[in-house]
């Protein structure tokens, strides 16, 4: 299913259309690699008794404690929120993580038009490196996502600080 920038949600009514008696597996990604969306409760909700009706599997979420996350949880809110504010003072439009470590931003505003070329010269331009979003979908999709990059939020707070800096002074 494609998912639509700023908070890479499917569409419902393409979901509905995707899933049919054919259907054997609806593999649901939650909290979704690459984007960091958090499905919204909608589609959760939508996702069940389209299983139900097609007799297909759901299969999902992760299998650790509650309170793994909850001792994380802070930690990766705060770096991400770090992260997306230097994002934004830099030029960038931010999507807001709901549920990774990741950070995806559009470079459109910086002048941006292909986001794997954009990534190719950054570490030399900025000193900092991000991955392009066209290499996590197919060849069909690609212009949809045509300058979103992603950035990791997984850093020390310092190194986070020091991308921000970089970047703010390259695009200033």
């Amino acid at each position: 299913m494609p998912l639509h920038w700023p908070d890479f949600q499917p569409d419902l009514d393409e979901l509905r259309a995707a899933v049919s008696d054919r259907t054997r597996v609806i593999l649901v990604n939650d909290p979704h690699n690459p984007t960091g969306a958090v499905f919204s409760r909608k589609l959760q909700d939508e996702v069940i008794p389209l299983a139900e009706r097609h007799d297909a599997v759901i299969v999902t979420g992760l299998r650790l404690p509650d309170a793994f996350f909850q001792s994380i949880a802070q930690t990766l809110r705060d770096k991400r929120d770090l992260l997306g504010s230097g994002l934004r003072a830099a030029g960038f439009e931010v999507s807001v993580a709901a549920g990774s470590y990741f950070t995806v931003a559009d470079a459109a505003p910086l002048g941006a038009t292909d986001a794997a070329e954009f990534c190719r010269a950054l570490p030399d331009r900025a000193g900092v490196v991000a991955i392009p979003l066209t290499a996590f979908v197919g060849a069909s999709r690609r212009a949809e996502y045509a300058t979103l990059v992603r950035f990791a939020a997984c850093k020390r707070v310092s190194v986070l600080e020091e991308a921000a800096s970089r970047l703010a002074a390259h695009n200033s």
